[in-house]
């Protein structure tokens, strides 16, 4: 009987997987496996039971479906957005040593240093380098690891590989080309087995030398920090005799901080995470702001750490998506939110997806039937206000089993409930003005509170509705008159001084951008100061205390985990640092669908980051999920 062949891209993975004995899982966490400890997930990870097994699978797996080999994962930059297709880790199938006369027969798995340690015992010399390598075996055959004077081209007798199309080779040294922390192996060519040769020899003297090796290696090095090993190569011998750090200590980059990543200050051609880093943090710190104020950035020639792209890489690497964008709607910021979605449709098809746009009105039942005839793979949700940014759309989303992008229904609906809001701010500790809820009707009676202070709907976004009173003001009765947004407001103290907002994407808070309404009639970031050209000036990152701006980006982080947001959010603050006393810091709410027009301030802050607005719309994608 001819199986058919497999047609959607479920189906190529099935087959794929159909017979596989490894271990697969879909969706697995990659960050905790790296020694970074950043990086988002793999789309599906396998975990073959030896040689044969991974020969299988790639002989099953369509040439279409991207799929890359990960070792130790020491040497390693997954991006936050994980990565596509399959990736492979080498498991216990793959960690075998055998002691042969002059030489160890290693499975790719093995560590370099367990290699090391197996040959001190075995009597075999030669191989005492492998101590000071973080990693594993296959690792180090690709990119010629190499420390201490010595490196696997000198050791190595041969490689078995599988290859791409799931053929098994045995190649010699010579026809791995080796060359300085690079090999020639095959493209997709993963490795599963290797020979090194050795010397024979006393072993407590090579387990000495391996003392010496890491002695000298605690040293020097932050070998008790998250970090990824060398980051830099060193220039060609031809070009240079000195080392990478040379170059990146003597430009003044020792120290230097992104985030919490951090150019060592122990041995500064190492990035370490200092905690909380993501992988974006170590990507800028490495090659966008370093290079800035770091001319040994430019001078080293490239990364030695292998850096992943996805999901914020050259978005035409991911699998393309039948994508609806939902905009418009039937809230007060209707026309903000026809931009938003014309915005990211059409940056989502410069990338290759097949994008359909969908008014969101007033009638549910039509709505329903086109997203059902449409079949989305995702909804981009770029609907503002009400019905599209309280939970509504999120809950009939998770009911239609539809991934979508932002927040899901609880995030939501608390967050656009301001009152809501204000009590999980406050429950987890972060900076709010003082402010009550009170019934509108109130306001005619007396001020709530003293003046200056701040009138707010409850449940609207892009300022609308919000009135400051101001002492002596006689603008109560005709705020109650107006009033249309529901019988309550929230009142809060006004809070002098700047406005500033900081957007976040996933669990990493990008840049502080302070804002200043330009023109007249202008007390506060309103909605025109917001939507009409002109109506602001953007300066990020602000030129504020860089204690406050921290502070800032830590709040805006905290506010995002408080409210169990997904996807991007952006936190806007007041900054009073018009008196002498220390600069005050106050959150004022949390957007979870912010504006996404390509001069948006979460676009433009991303930009800032480098990261383009198609990237950042790919990006909020690659995050969709149903949230229920």
């Amino acid at each position: 009987m001819t199986v058919p062949p497999a047609t959607t891209l479920d189906d190529m993975v099935r087959h794929a997987f159909a017979g596989a004995r490894g271990r697969v899982t879909a969706q697995a966490l990659l960050g905790a496996r790296t020694w970074f400890r950043v990086g988002g997930p793999a789309e599906w990870l396998f975990q073959p039971a030896d040689a044969d097994d991974l020969a299988g699978m790639l002989q099953r797996l369509s040439p279409e479906l991207p799929v890359i080999a990960l070792g130790a994962c020491s040497n390693v930059i997954i991006r936050d957005g994980g990565l596509d297709g399959i990736v492979v880790r080498m498991a216990r199938g793959f960690a075998n040593i055998a002691v042969e006369a002059d030489g160890l027969v290693v499975g790719s798995a093995c560590l370099d240093a367990t290699v090391a340690e197996h040959a001190a015992q075995a009597g075999l010399a030669g191989l005492e380098f492998l101590a000071g390598i973080p990693g594993s075996i296959g690792g180090a055959v690709r990119m010629n690891a190499g420390a201490y004077g010595a490196d696997i081209a000198s050791v190595l007798d041969w490689a078995e590989i599988v290859t791409r199309d799931g053929n098994m080779l045995r190649l010699g040294n010579a026809d791995l080309r080796f060359g300085y922390r690079r090999s020639g192996l095959p493209e997709g060519a993963m490795v599963v087995r290797a020979r090194l040769r050795g010397t024979p020899e006393n072993p407590a003297e090579i387990a000495a030398r391996i003392a010496e090796i890491r002695t000298a290696r605690e040293q020097s090095q932050p070998v008790r920090a998250r970090t990824g090993g060398s980051t830099f190569r060193n220039p060609d011998p031809d070009v240079s005799s000195r080392k990478a750090w040379e170059l990146i200590d003597e430009a003044g980059c020792r120290g230097l901080r992104q985030g919490d990543a951090q150019v060592s200050e122990k041995h500064c051609n190492f990035l370490i995470n200092l905690g909380h880093a993501t992988a974006h943090d170590l990507e800028t710190l490495g090659g966008r702001s370093a290079p800035a104020r770091c001319p040994a950035f430019r001078r080293a020639p490239a990364l030695g750490n292998q850096t992943h792209w996805p999901n914020g890489r050259n978005p035409r690497m991911s699998t393309t998506k039948r994508i609806t964008v939902l905009m418009g709607g039937i809230s007060s910021e209707r026309t903000v939110s026809l931009s938003s979605g014309q915005g990211v449709a059409e940056a989502l098809r410069s990338l290759g997806h097949t994008v359909h746009t969908l008014d969101a009105g007033a009638d549910l039942r039509t709505l329903v039937t086109e997203l059902d005839a449409q079949k989305p793979d995702v909804v981009f949700n770029a609907l503002h206000g009400r019905f599209g940014e309280d939970g509504c759309i999120q809950g009939i989303l998770d009911w239609m089993g539809i991934p979508y992008t932002h927040s899901g229904v609880r995030a939501s609906a608390t967050a656009m409930d301001k009152a809501a809001a204000r009590s999980a701010f406050l429950s987890a500790g972060l900076p709010v003005a003082k402010g009550r809820v009170i019934d509108i009707a109130e306001l005619k009676a007396g001020d709530p509170l003293p003046a200056p202070y701040v009138v707010k709907p409850i449940c609207e976004g892009s300022s609308v509705g919000v009135s400051i009173v101001r002492p002596g003001a006689n603008v109560r009765e005709r705020i109650v008159q107006d009033w249309t947004f529901g019988p309550q407001a929230l009142v809060e103290e006004f809070i002098p001084g700047r406005e500033i907002t900081v957007g976040v994407m996933g669990d990493r808070a990008l840049t502080v951008t302070d804002i200043t309404p330009t023109g007249q009639g202008h007390d506060f970031y309103d909605y025109d100061a917001k939507y009409n050209a002109g109506g602001s000036r953007h300066v990020l990152p602000a030129q504020i205390d860089p204690t406050i701006a921290q502070q800032a980006l830590d709040v805006a982080v905290a506010a995002h985990r408080a409210l169990g947001c997904s996807g991007a959010s952006r936190s806007d603050f007041r900054l009073d640092d018009t008196g002498s006393a220390a600069p005050r810091l106050i959150l004022l709410e949390v957007n979870t669908q912010p504006g996404m027009t390509a001069t948006s301030l979460l676009p433009e802050q991303a930009a800032y980051c480098g990261i383009s607005y198609p990237e950042l719309c790919n990006w909020l994608v690659e995050q969709a999920a149903c949230r229920q």
